[in-house]
């Protein structure tokens, strides 16, 4: 009896902890601000990811915009993500930069106290309790 409540015990530990790696959740996205014309591009990103441009875990691309736009990326493994966007107002598939700044509308999802330039730590969240829902808004 002993050696068949290890067992169990044993089985009930592995498979809480492959369940907890294989969590998978979703990060929904509400983006305001838009103004004018120009796709938004939305990029889910981790740590490896963060620091290469217009790449991320996910990405989209919305459309033809409204003013207020929502996106879900589902199915998310639990981790550690943070969401930057841009309006690409004039069509060219880049976030136009100037000397001081991006001269297109541009989100990023900070948690804090803002730094230039930011780091990941600045923009991430954990999905790890469940689905996560941020509102954004575009800025220029």
């Amino acid at each position: 009896m002993r050696r068949w409540c290890l067992i169990m015990l044993f089985v009930c530990a592995v498979t809480n902890s492959s369940y907890a790696q294989d969590t998978r959740h979703s990060v929904r996205i509400t983006i305001t601000g838009v103004a004018g014309k120009g796709d938004i591009f939305v990029s889910l990103v981790d740590r490896k990811t963060f620091g290469t441009p217009y790449k991320g875990v996910r990405n989209a691309i919305i459309h033809g915009p409204s003013e207020e736009e929502t996106i879900c990326f589902t199915d998310i493994l639990a981790g550690r993500y943070g969401v930057r966007c841009f309006q690409d107002v004039n069509g060219n598939k880049e976030l136009d930069r100037g000397l001081l700044g991006p001269q297109e509308p541009w989100a990023l999802s900070w948690q804090g106290k803002r730094s230039f330039p930011p780091s990941f730590d600045d923009i991430a969240f954990s999905n790890r309790d469940g689905d996560v829902f941020i509102t954004l808004r575009l800025d220029k």
